[in-house]
């Protein structure tokens, strides 16, 4: 059975910012609030600049996945990697599931020939040439494409995401934008509720506070933090995790960050750090500025390494609080481990021992099973959920420990 719904073919040099904004909006259309992802999308986040050929990795994805989706751009027409990932899919599975979106440049279609217009097309490999028998669709998003910040809600992402959606899915495309603008509503009203009753809840941890006003100021910074996007019309929210079915887990789950978030107001934060073990922080950028700013808001160092060995020799030399990777499969070692088994191996030999947090916009379920009975506290998308997992591993600090149900899974797996 496909692992993956769609493959994300793009040239990283011009669509580095579209493609993971197709990406999370493709998981995020028609989603109920309790699910992690709509559909389950591959995006490569590595650069093969210095490889020859594809990797493993990528051929096991591409094998694996029901849909090619390609992000046609005269780049990624000059482009030795996308054209190899093209004639791998063609190869193993033909032109059908192949959908296309134009991002810059031209797509141009002759009649008389049944094929491309090769002289006047310039964002597509010649690897497609002679490959649809008729004038495939493709979604046109040049006209967004240089936006600073993209909104989910954008007009014209949303139509793309609706027809690739509806093509992957194989469902009219009038039944999939209804059920994506009903979803939204019902979402927005759960949302909405969930809101009281966090403030609620805030309004009595608020009244039981007996702290001092520094204390008090620490605590409204925080929470202030947490509530940042809350109210927007992305309909994201800091005690919103995805795997959270109705309002009494958000409600318990607002309680415990909550309360997390008082703890750590009684403590001067001044001297706590934050390490991000990122290969590719380009992908992340807005999401480290993100945190960073917060951070530094309440007073924590924030510390970014780009190469494993220079974290891990950070990790030796001073204490951390809080370690934040991603999990980088493949590009650790040369037995080919991921980024993040080399941090959490790392971590177990410190005194310290800092919870680890995983930010990934995609990973195998195998390799989340993985890491979970490794130690790792939470593996997680988006900046507002990630906050709110550093505020309760803040708290927690070398006292986390994985829930009972995590632990009747590892000890299972163990025996298996």
């Amino acid at each position: 059975m496909p692992m993956y719904d769609a493959f994300i073919s793009y040239s990283h040099a011009a669509d580095n910012r579209m493609a993971p904004r197709l990406q999370q909006s493709l998981q995020r259309f028609a989603k109920p609030i309790w699910r992690l992802r709509a559909l389950t999308i591959f995006r490569d986040e590595t650069s093969l600049a210095a490889a020859h050929a594809l990797t493993d990795t990528l051929k096991r994805a591409l094998d694996n996945s029901r849909y090619f989706v390609l992000l046609a751009s005269p780049a990624a027409a000059r482009s030795k990697w996308v054209a190899q990932e093209v004639q791998h899919w063609l190869a193993t599975k033909g032109s059908i599931p192949l959908l296309i979106v134009l991002t810059e440049g031209e797509i141009v279609w002759s009649d008389a020939t049944s094929d491309f217009d090769w002289v006047r097309t310039t964002a597509l490999p010649t690897a497609l040439a002679s490959t649809f028998d008729s004038e495939p669709k493709w979604e046109d998003v040049r006209s967004i494409k240089q936006l600073e910040d993209i909104s989910p809600r954008n007009p014209v992402l949303q139509h793309a995401t609706a027809s690739l959606f509806s093509a992957i899915t194989g469902r009219p495309l009038d039944d999939v934008i209804g059920e994506d603008v009903r979803l939204h509503r019902r979402n927005t009203r759960i949302l909405r509720f969930g809101a009281a009753v966090i403030f609620l809840a805030l309004c009595g941890f608020i009244y039981q506070l007996h702290a001092t006003r520094a204390e008090e100021r620490r605590f409204a910074t925080v929470f202030d933090l947490l509530a940042y996007h809350a109210d927007t019309d992305r309909i994201r929210s800091s005690f919103v995790v995805p795997d959270r079915s109705n309002v009494e887990d958000l409600t318990r789950l607002a309680i415990d960050t909550i309360t997390a978030a008082r703890n750590i107001a009684r403590r001067d934060l001044r001297n706590a750090r934050v390490l991000w073990v990122d290969d590719h922080p380009e992908n992340n950028e807005l999401e480290i500025k993100d945190i960073r700013d917060r951070l530094h808001r309440i007073g924590v160092e924030f510390e970014l390494s780009k190469e494993v060995p220079e974290a891990l020799e950070r990790l030796r030399s001073r204490p951390f609080n809080l370690v934040i990777t991603n999990y980088g499969n493949g590009r650790c070692g040369r037995d080919g481990r991921a980024i993040a088994e080399c941090v959490v191996e790392a971590v177990k030999a410190l005194s310290s021992r800092p919870p680890v947090i995983v930010y990934s916009s995609q990973v195998e379920p195998a390799m989340a099973d993985r890491m979970k009975c490794k130690g790792v506290m939470a593996e997680t998308e988006g900046p507002d959920v990630l906050f709110a997992w550093i505020v309760r591993a803040l708290d927690a600090g070398p006292n986390f420990r994985p829930s009972p149900e995590i632990q009747r899974f590892c000890a299972d797996e163990k025996k298996g």
